[in-house]
């Protein structure tokens, strides 16, 4: 174990500020230690809950619940690991009653936080959406983040996905939500293509979906690392090619 680490997180957790001003680091944060696989990694890639007064497990995904923070890796199996109850319970040194469900719970809180976020950035201006704009935002370097509806198969996607890592800015990917989804948020029966443009909108945005991706078993990129399958369109293998390529030329 590092020096400085505790058994159950790597830094101490009174109660996170991020959403009420708190500065935040690009990877989530400071590193915290998942109380079910006991690995510490950055907080973008974990799932903050407390314990409710009657003992129930209550996911705090604005991280601003007070108390102490238990902190689980946002994937499926770590939500549905059978020792959950028994991790959390020796994390919080009390019974903890794991509320049946919770995965999906989770996965439909994340799901409606990633759309309210993207809410307030198409408010705030800084969202372009459909397949030419979007492009226009990459090319002129505008988009931080891209999304692309996880549920896209088509060429389209891919070759968003090549320009976006072939840009002389790198650009974020998450193939997340589903079309419907993404046209939900802002106000379209469907959408394939979103543009955010940098910022900390983009910021939240972006790690809430790193958590969902998790959760629902895909993945998200930055333009230059390494992704995992993230559905149909395989949008993040294709950015990962493309970005390997500019990188090996130099």
């Amino acid at each position: 174990m590092p020096d400085g680490v505790s058994p159950d997180i790597v830094t101490p957790d009174t109660g996170s500020r991020d959403e009420a001003g708190r500065a935040c680091t690009a990877d989530g944060g400071n590193p915290r230690r998942c109380a079910v696989t006991r690995r510490a990694g950055p907080r973008a890639g974990l799932i903050r809950f407390v314990v409710a007064p009657d003992g129930t497990l209550t996911p705090d995904l604005a991280e601003t619940l007070p108390g102490r923070g238990l902190w689980v890796t946002a994937s499926g199996a770590a939500l549905a690991a059978p020792g959950l109850a028994k991790a959390v319970a020796r994390s919080a040194r009390k019974r903890v009653r794991v509320p049946d469900g919770l995965p999906d719970t989770v996965e439909r809180l994340l799901a409606q936080r990633c759309r309210a976020i993207l809410g307030l950035a198409r408010r705030a201006g800084l969202v372009e959406a459909g397949y030419e704009k979007v492009r226009a935002a990459v090319a002129d370097g505008r988009a931080s983040l891209m999304l692309t509806a996880r549920d896209s198969t088509g060429r389209d996607s891919r070759e968003l996905a090549r320009r976006a890592a072939a840009g002389s800015r790198p650009v974020r990917i998450a193939a997340t939500l589903d079309s419907a989804e993404l046209g939900a948020a802002l106000g379209r029966e469907r959408l394939v293509h979103v543009a955010v443009a940098g910022g900390s909108l983009a910021d939240r945005l972006y790690r809430d979906m790193q958590r969902l991706a998790g959760v629902r078993g895909t993945d998200v990129s930055d333009g230059m690392a390494g992704t995992a399958d993230a559905g149909p369109g395989k949008v993040e293998e294709a950015a990962h090619t493309a970005a390997r390529g500019r990188i090996g030329h130099g």
